[in-house]
């Protein structure tokens, strides 16, 4: 079919187009009032043939797309309600949806265990069509519907193939087919759509899963903002080499829900954290460091929203794991010791003059551990603002200490900015340390803050 439909016109004697919903695969689809059925409204798919397409190619692809959605019975996957296949006019019918996951992205960033739900629904989808021996190929947030009560159905199997071999073979070795945010590395080589297998759906997985929690394209992607647990799954479902991603869907959907368990501390936050420690502390003791368990420690930090909570729980954390989690975890901790240093400004005022040494203390392990200037800056500033306000003068020796220890020039321009932002702290001690010990950097703010 060569024509677009209009809207208010009849199609097939039977369909009454209503709007334009938009397009998938390879057809358009249109909102539509049944009139063999009291008018009901459906979503219809139309084969719509662009110029200078093979257009027998196009029909045996759309005629496909029509035998697998017949062929799955999911509540993850849409389901067919009528077809008509020939050359002048082929479609389908199928139930109509609230909208694509793709319009509730903002909604989701802004909560994580909905954004969690939505993305395992699609997970089970992709599983069906896996149990039912089919690879999807254009996993997408567009490809994945919303329906009532956040049921989510798997759309758009306009790309999908047999796991055997196909007897069609409608993609030629010389075409590139998907979404270019999406594709595997393998889909990008001549011929590597054709081959595409399950693992393919894995990597899409974790992209749409980073789509989800970000808003962001996929194609290039920044996972310091993600959870460290979150950033594992998407990592691994990823990897360049299709041996090292997850072997299965339901080995995410596992990942994901060890995640929500190990975060999900509810009453029981203490324990649970506590009872993590003790495993990371093992694990680093006898040379055995699990990731997992390490990334589950820091998610425990990551979602605790009680800011003085957060705080007691990297007081209490053994010297240890401070210099594993400095040293190995440095751009996780970078946004923990944010708000933990954050938190401290906001509290200090509020504990015993003993609090000071306490913040040092650990600052100084994190700050000779690591080799994050970003960190050390966060640590740094953590002993300053505590120990000024308590007007502690341990906690001020620690500060100086590691103040005339800078001596890399990166790290010596990210403190010297942050002692800027923290200026009416530094103007109250920047005499207890002479100009000429300190990093040439570091010495322009001196000068700023009242230096003598």
């Amino acid at each position: 079919m060569k024509r677009r439909l209009k809207i208010g016109e009849l199609f097939d004697n039977r369909y009454e187009v209503i709007n334009e919903l938009g397009g998938g695969g390879f057809g358009k689809v249109v909102l539509v009032k049944d009139l063999e059925k009291k008018g009901v409204m459906t979503a219809l798919k139309y084969c719509y043939i662009e110029e200078n397409v093979d257009e027998d190619e196009f029909l045996r692809r759309f005629s496909r797309e029509i035998r697998i959605m017949e062929t799955i019975e999911s509540k993850n996957v849409i389901n067919i309600i009528d077809y008509k296949i020939d050359r002048e006019i082929s479609y389908f019918t199928m139930p109509i949806a609230k909208y694509s996951v793709s319009e509730i992205i903002p909604e989701l960033i802004l909560n994580q265990d909905r954004a969690l739900h939505v993305f395992k629904e699609i997970c089970l989808g992709i599983i069906s069509i896996h149990n039912s021996g089919f690879t999807h190929r254009d996993i997408k947030p567009e490809n994945a519907l919303v329906f009532e009560e956040d049921r989510i159905v798997v759309s758009d199997l306009g790309l999908a193939k047999f796991d055997v071999r196909d007897s069609t073979m409608l993609t030629k070795a010389n075409i590139i087919m998907g979404t270019t945010d999406y594709l595997a590395p393998e889909q990008l080589t001549l011929g590597g759509t054709q081959q595409a297998d399950k693992k393919v759906d894995i990597y899409q997985l974790g992209k749409t899963l980073y789509n989800i929690l970000t808003h962001q394209r996929p194609l290039t992607m920044d996972l310091k903002s993600i959870p460290a647990g979150l950033r594992f799954i998407i990592q691994k479902a990823t990897r360049h080499n299709p041996n090292e991603r997850y072997q299965t869907v339901e080995e995410i959907v596992d990942a994901l829900n060890d995640y929500i368990r190990a975060t999900n501390v509810g009453i029981n936050s203490k324990y649970v954290y506590e009872e993590q420690v003790k495993i990371v502390e093992g694990d680093i003791n006898y040379g055995g460091e699990d990731i997992n368990n390490t990334l589950r420690l820091i998610d425990l930090y990551d979602k605790e929203q009680d800011e003085e909570r957060l705080i007691q729980m990297l007081h209490d954390t053994p010297d240890i794991i401070i210099k594993f989690l400095g040293d190995k975890f440095s751009e996780d901790m970078e946004r923990i010791l944010k708000k933990y240093s954050e938190a401290v400004k906001k509290f200090a005022q509020d504990y015993p003059f003993s609090f000071a040494e306490v913040v040092g203390y650990t600052m100084r392990t994190l700050f000779y551990n690591t080799r994050s200037g970003y960190l050390k800056a966060y640590a740094i500033t953590s002993v300053l603002t505590s120990s000024v306000d308590l007007n502690r003068f341990a906690g001020m020796h620690i500060f100086n200490e590691l103040l005339m220890s800078v001596k890399d020039d990166e790290d010596a321009f990210i403190i010297a900015d942050t002692l800027k932002e923290h200026r009416y702290y530094y103007e109250r001690i920047v005499d207890q340390v002479a100009k000429r010990d300190l990093h040439p950097a570091i010495q322009i703010e001196w000068e700023r803050s009242g230096g003598n």
